[in-house]
């Protein structure tokens, strides 16, 4: 399941017993966690429930026996479980064997920015619950994610804004979503979001390397190879240094 198949299922669907999220996009992990508390946790209860762990810091007995809990406000126990793949070989078998069977007023969520070794939780965690991958775009997909990030504020983003924005600030997610905030927030009541727009509200917050250079120039893209050696040179990187390269 990606992620945007994950939002539709929080919202029509009961919670699955466990999650097991991967990939590289720690923003919309983010954004599915806060999906889920709102959906399992009533807000007087959330001191109290909707806890998230580090797994380095918790073996995987002391999950057990917090999901094993009754919530203090009766419902769903939910629990969130950061970087399992830094748990040991024992830890993680231990869990491999809840998950297979996992507690039924608990909904336990792990998360791994890489799944190797994981393949046996991946696998118990698919039958027994909802494995969602959270994939961040790439370069190409960037501005069209912006797009549809921005149609979910109720706005229209143009193609050459959103690739402005995407030029000044580059793959960060969190960063480009509070970018596209302020956007928002600064056209008001108007519907559309324009290139005027990003060059009034949105400075230059882009780092570029010599091998991004590269990359461009290997792949033939001729205006970002240019756009990125000057933001280069403007930065200060030694001319003879790029020629080296």
């Amino acid at each position: 399941m990606l992620f945007n198949e994950f939002l539709n299922h929080v919202e029509i669907a009961p919670p699955a017993p466990v999650y097991l999220f991967t990939g590289n996009a720690e923003m919309l992990m983010e954004e599915a966690w806060n999906r889920l508390v709102a959906k399992i946790v009533p807000p007087k209860a959330r001191n109290f429930n909707g806890e998230r762990w580090a797994a380095k810091e918790h073996t995987d007995a002391e999950v057990l026996e917090r999901v094993s809990t009754l919530p203090m406000f009766g419902g769903r126990q939910l629990l969130l479980v950061q970087h399992v793949e830094e748990w040991s070989k024992e830890e993680r078998q231990g869990m491999e064997a809840y998950v297979r069977h996992p507690h039924p007023t608990a909904c336990l969520v792990l998360s791994a920015f890489q799944n190797q070794g994981l393949d046996k939780l991946e696998e118990a965690a698919q039958a027994a619950g909802i494995v969602v991958q959270f994939i961040a775009p790439t370069e190409r997909e960037a501005p069209r994610w912006l797009q549809e990030r921005a149609r979910a504020l109720g706005k229209q983003l143009t193609p050459q804004a959103a690739l402005l924005l995407f030029g000044q600030v580059g793959l960060d997610l969190a960063c480009l979503e509070m970018e596209l905030e302020k956007l928002s927030i600064y056209v008001g009541e108007r519907s559309v979001i324009d290139i005027s727009d990003v060059q009034q509200v949105v400075g230059m917050q882009r780092t570029y390397s010599v091998f991004e250079l590269l990359q461009h120039v290997g792949q033939n893209e001729t205006h970002r190879a240019i756009h990125s050696l000057r933001n280069l040179m403007l930065s200060g990187e030694s001319s003879l240094g790029i020629l080296a390269l």
